[in-house]
């Protein structure tokens, strides 16, 4: 008797088990190179969200002589793809300046793509003016820099990031604007920011504020954190102190800086969380995360008209495994909490958060659909496989990457 309950149960929990969501479509390395080695990467070569330009979603497949990270680099093709078709649009294939550089690219202010790098083997670098609709090399012209580790806009041109560790403005034309240096070799993926009409550049410990005219500043050595709103950064070590894009002090709050998206500051502390007006600093109501005792931890996700923490409590007997986890959404104008949600998923804290037409995607080790106005559950399923980071949302999809692929999934229903 008891193996035919135990087997009636096992049916029952199958049938109720909830299956992971296919992808709507799927881009393979393969489906762009038929090289041996290849990885997508980031289009600027700096950490953080891929570029936009118009629908369009623009990666990078670099291409290696080996499958190590250090392996020589023989190109790279800038790839733009629709994130709700998954369709490839257009494509173009770029030969590597050296064996440790592959061509870089950045959309500028004007949504025109410039691009630093090589077309033809031994032929110099170029910086190159590309349509975003189509692809084509819309002007071609030599580019007097060394091999770009990063580009990223700058005003109407781009800022050259090269892995010895200089700085170049470039108008779309070529011409250097200026030339400057940073205090040494730039090594991997440099995290990089736009504030204001400056940018800033983590190197190594240091935050570095290149201004429009050439001008480097050490603007902090002391940041754990740092999030960019608007034209306003702040670092965050045992206080949060915002800066201007100037480099200079506006205020300084109590409270661990929230890691997470760009856009907005909140800080938190003993499981309480605020928003921080980026430009006074004036601070909004507390918000509790998580309830009962334990350690805290947040992230935020800044969404359309929305910001989302995600939270979980730890106890000192068992760090990594959480007490409690919840999903708080935030008013972006009153910064109170608009609905808070306990939800059981030990991979809320550090889970991707999308906003798919009124229902807030919480991706961990289970996907949520929560409604975005009440924060209701309105279905739970088990998570896909992800290739990687949540890229984008648009139109009912949501799109993931990684290193082998990129992939869409519909996530609005149970």
């Amino acid at each position: 008797m008891a193996l035919v309950v135990a087997g009636v149960l096992a049916v029952w929990l199958l049938r109720r088990a909830p299956e992971p969501p296919t992808p709507a479509w799927r881009v393979e390395v393969e489906d762009v190179t038929d090289a041996d080695h290849a990885r997508f990467e980031s289009v600027t070569g700096a950490t953080g969200r891929p570029q936009r330009v118009g629908d369009l979603l623009l990666a990078t497949v670099v291409t290696s002589s080996a499958g190590r990270y250090l392996a020589d680099m023989t190109g790279s093709v800038l790839v733009a793809v629709d994130p709700v078709t998954g369709e490839i649009v257009w494509q173009l294939p770029f030969a590597a300046p050296d064996e440790r550089s592959v061509t870089r690219c950045a959309v500028t202010d004007a949504a025109t793509i410039i691009c630093v790098g090589a077309v033809d083997a031994g032929k110099g670098l170029e910086v190159l003016t590309v349509d975003p609709a189509t692809g084509s090399i819309l002007e071609r012209l030599p580019a007097a820099t060394r091999s770009p580790a990063a580009v990223v806009p700058l005003g109407d041109g781009v800022l050259v990031v090269t892995r010895f560790g200089d700085l170049a403005a470039l108008g779309a034309g070529g011409d250097v604007r200026w030339e400057a240096s940073a205090p040494g070799p730039v090594i991997g993926s440099p995290a990089i920011a736009q504030v204001g009409d400056a940018v800033l550049l983590e190197h190594d410990d240091e935050r570095l504020l290149v201004a429009p005219d050439g001008t480097v500043r050490t603007a902090s050595s002391r940041c754990e954190v740092t999030v960019v709103a608007g034209e306003v950064w702040a670092c965050g070590d045992n206080r949060t102190t915002g800066y201007d894009a100037a480099g200079d002090r506006l205020w300084e709050v109590s409270g661990e800086l929230v890691e997470g998206d760009p856009g907005a500051v909140t800080v938190h502390e003993a499981g309480l969380a605020r928003a921080v007006d980026p430009v006074s600093g004036t601070e909004g109501p507390a918000v509790r995360l998580v309830d009962g005792e334990g350690s805290a931890a947040a992230r935020q996700h800044v969404l359309p008209d929305a910001v989302v923490l995600t939270a979980e409590t730890t106890g000192p007997d068992d760090p990594m495994t959480p007490l409690a986890s919840t999903v708080t959404l935030l008013d972006p104008e009153t910064h109170e909490a608009v609905w808070r949600r306990p939800l059981d998923d030990p991979g809320v804290l550090l889970a991707e958060v999308a906003l798919v037409g009124d229902t807030v995607v919480v991706v961990g080790e289970s996907v949520h659909g929560l409604d975005a106005a009440t924060g209701v559950v309105r279905w739970e399923r088990a998570a896909p496989a992800l290739p990687g980071p949540v890229l984008a949302a648009a139109d009912g999809v949501v799109v993931a990457g990684g290193s082998g692929a990129l992939a869409g999934y519909r996530l609005l229903a149970g």
